[in-house]
């Protein structure tokens, strides 16, 4: 039941009761019985955005991942790995690894609150001095890694909470 609208900007929710009823957008309103802040970067913003404010303890952060060249005999269906210990994750990506980390101290990003408009335009440099706490967790974790040829190094900002859970259930605002 759910429909997906993409390039779509969000410009305010339509608030009934203390329930939001809908959203309006660039391309119109639109009727929901449930509202659901995916907003990732932009989820504060858009809690700030909703009248009344609804408060979203997250804040733009750096967030460094890795892709690596093709790995022989790499399983397509490996599982995604989460390591809590080393703040990495590591999974399959096009025959390669794709990996990355929750850091719990990620370089904050766009502290003046001039967020980007687009999810292309959130990119930073490259850290691999940064890079390397992580780096050396996932070889740790995953020691097939150390024969990978490494592919890019991407820096690109998302939304993160204070202590790196996710976020989530009804508002007490809304």
């Amino acid at each position: 039941g759910a429909h997906v609208m993409e390039e779509c900007r969000f410009n305010r929710t339509i608030v009934k009761d203390r329930h939001i009823v809908a959203v309006e957008t660039n391309k119109g309103i639109i009727e929901c019985d449930y509202f659901v802040n995916a907003g990732g970067l932009w989820a504060r913003k858009i809690g700030q955005m909703s009248e009344p404010h609804v408060k979203i303890p997250v804040h733009p952060a750096e967030n460094h991942f890795l892709y690596t060249r093709p790995v022989e005999g790499l399983d397509p269906m490996m599982p995604a790995i989460r390591d809590p210990d080393g703040n990495i994750f590591i999974r399959e990506y096009n025959g390669g690894f794709l990996t990355g980390g929750f850091e719990k101290w990620a370089k904050p990003s766009f502290e003046k609150g001039d967020l980007p408009e687009g999810t292309f335009e959130r990119e930073a440099q490259v850290d691999w001095d940064h890079f390397y706490v992580m780096l050396r967790e996932m070889l740790h974790r995953v020691p097939i890694m150390k024969s990978a040829i490494l592919g890019q190094l991407l820096n690109s900002s998302d939304g993160f909470s204070c202590d790196g859970k996710w976020v989530l259930g009804q508002s007490s605002e809304v």
